[in-house]
């Protein structure tokens, strides 16, 4: 039976998940909303979420998948559990986006710019510069 299941992540800045989910194919699905909404989940569950995207656009998937800030800061996602189990790599390929993002937004608001970027075999390598 298909229902909620919160994966733990180490995210903190929504709008980064927004952009690691729209890297993933997600673009004009994701919701980012100012507070939390309902998710819908099999069977009538409900969970909230501050971006969200709806189960009709995953497969497979029973219930919409949602980010929530949690009170320590981190970022719950929940996610239906059929979901999580048939697409393993979800949530690596999800992690990797949003540490891409992070990178990028701590070292360009340090005055770094990308020199270069490659990625091959799930690996991304960038080198950055900054002139003083």
């Amino acid at each position: 039976m298909s229902h909620f299941t919160r994966v733990k992540t180490q995210f903190r800045d929504l709008d980064l998940v927004v952009k690691a989910l729209e890297d993933l194919g997600y673009a004009g699905k994701v919701e980012r909303h100012g507070s939390p909404v309902a998710l819908e989940g099999w069977g009538g569950t409900k969970r909230r979420g501050e971006v969200v995207v709806r189960k009709h656009d995953l497969s497979p998937a029973y219930s919409d998948l949602g980010f929530e800030r949690q009170s320590n800061g981190d970022v719950a996602m929940w996610a239906d559990s059929d979901f999580v189990s048939r697409n393993p790599r979800f949530a690596t390929s999800l992690t990797q986006r949003y540490a891409y993002h992070a990178t990028l937004s701590s070292l360009t608001g340090q005055g770094f710019s990308v020199a270069e970027e490659t990625s091959e075999r799930g690996e991304i390598r960038l080198v950055l510069r900054r002139f003083s």
